[in-house]
């Protein structure tokens, strides 16, 4: 018996050369030098301990390893080759939402609408012109161009909130606008600015806010007049976002908010499972992507 063991290891060993060998033959296969830098690198050849042949190829002089070696790339270089996590759609997606949410907030806050109204116009009049805007004060509305980039818009709490108070309004108004003039001379200074809120609401459209390089974006700061909160308009499902991000990201995100292990486990499930699970996990926690998060003042 024990030749037997003897015969078994022997065996063994040859097997776990031959895969180590054809390891060694797919990986030099596999080895390509640039035309530069095979100027300056060799090649060795010598004998191993069985007297078998051994070619050592790349090898470099001390001297010529900076000619030869890979520059680094700078620290922007390489951030500009990182796949964002949020595509240019799904930021548009989101910030539709976004601008919904505000929209539904705003129409009901005449305090704030009054201001952001003024703001608007005084800065034509006095400061030659608007710069840094959402408010677009020829009333134009954006329902269709919001909802062209968040398709799933309709269902949401910001949307059917902004629809339940267009009906109430429509209920009070005239029918016809040619009675709107007098309409308005007979209410009170409350309704009358009620009814602006709504309006001035309507034209919010947070993708079309020009030059929001100018400090921080205009719908950041009239987010934080009205103290948005869109962990209340806004849940994370998996069609309206992870299906829209990496399986890597959620990976991360997992297990950031609920647990390492759970982080873990994502690795190994496929991307739709993944965003399932992420569904379950943080759908109800009001957790927001940064896209979603007001941008203060510093």
């Amino acid at each position: 018996m024990p030749g037997l063991r003897t015969w078994g290891v022997t065996k063994l060993d040859r097997q776990l050369d031959a895969i180590e060998q054809k390891y060694l033959e797919i990986e030099e296969a596999t080895k390509k030098y640039e035309t530069e830098a095979m100027q300056h690198a060799g090649t060795m050849i010598s004998l191993d301990n069985e007297a078998k042949l051994v070619i050592h190829r790349g090898l470099v002089k001390p001297a010529d390893k900076a000619k030869v070696l890979p520059i680094e790339p700078a620290d922007g270089d390489e951030k500009s080759k990182e796949k964002p996590i949020h595509s240019e759609k799904l930021k548009r997606r989101l910030s539709a939402h976004r601008s919904a949410a505000m929209q539904a907030t705003l129409a009901v806050q005449p305090d704030i609408a009054l201001p952001v109204l003024i703001d608007h116009l005084a800065s034509q009049i006095f400061y030659g012109g608007c710069t840094n805007s959402v408010i677009h004060v020829r009333a134009t509305t954006f329902e269709y161009a919001l909802q062209q980039d968040a398709e799933d818009l309709e269902a949401s709490p910001a949307w059917k909130a902004i629809e339940k108070e267009r009906a109430s309004w429509k209920v009070l108004l005239p029918v016809s606008k040619e009675e709107l003039f007098d309409w308005l001379l007979t209410q009170t200074q409350k309704v009358q600015i009620e009814l602006l809120a709504f309006c001035v609401a309507m034209t919010i459209n947070g993708n079309a806010a020009p030059r929001p390089e100018l400090g921080v974006p205009a719908i950041d700061k009239l987010a934080n007049a009205v103290k948005l909160d869109m962990g209340e308009w806004w849940k994370p499902t998996r069609a309206g976002y992870f299906d829209h991000v990496s399986k890597m990201y959620i990976a991360q995100l997992i297990a950031e908010k609920v647990s390492p292990k759970a982080g873990f486990d994502i690795t190994d499930m496929k991307k739709a499972v993944a965003a399932e699970m992420a569904e379950q996990y943080l759908v109800d926690t009001k957790w927001v992507p940064d896209n979603l998060r007001c941008q203060k003042a510093a």
